[in-house]
């Protein structure tokens, strides 16, 4: 075989590796998620291993006179407290679902509501990187771990400055 043909194949071969897969919930593919007060990080799945991953959760919210809805770019965090994100078990779910809960301001004046929203119907793992409405997440490092990352041998895109490894830990 021609060294032509070599290359193509090994590089045909690589691109399998990488190719996206469609979009899943974050939490049928990803372990381990984290929640820090604005960060969700999970270890997710990818082709081939899984890495562990980051996104703000202000890429995915807004807060709209005290109902927390998706929004790409919403900044639900300067207006919203006490936020949290809960394993909510369902028997006709496959997998627990991850409830993100805060109180949100109505307005200048008026009382803050309580809002629960689940996190897999905007948060999705795209073969290892977070998203949601439109906005990507970052590999980040993870918390306590001895290597950071299980790719099986293959390196994914280098991990970004600014990810944070999340703090408290639910099961996923």
């Amino acid at each position: 075989m021609s060294r032509f043909i070599l290359s193509f194949l090994a590089l045909s071969l690589m691109a399998c590796f990488f190719a996206t897969a469609d979009p899943t919930p974050f939490n049928d593919t990803c372990q381990q998620w984290s929640f820090n007060g604005l960060q969700l990080t999970a270890l997710c799945d990818m082709k081939i291993g899984s890495v562990a991953n980051s996104i703000n959760l202000d890429d995915c919210y807004g807060n709209y006179q005290g109902t927390l809805k998706p929004a790409s770019m919403g900044m639900f965090t300067q207006t919203c407290n006490n936020l949290k994100v809960d394993n909510y078990l369902d028997t006709s779910q496959p997998k627990p679902q991850p409830i993100l809960s805060a109180d949100c301001s109505q307005g200048a004046g008026q009382p803050t509501t309580h809002n629960e929203v689940s996190l897999a119907d905007v948060v999705q793992n795209d073969n290892g990187v977070l998203q949601c409405m439109g906005n990507q997440g970052c590999y980040t490092c993870w918390a306590d771990c001895i290597q950071c990352k299980d790719t099986g041998g293959l390196i994914p895109p280098p991990y970004q400055e600014g990810c944070d490894c999340g703090s408290t830990s639910s099961s996923g």
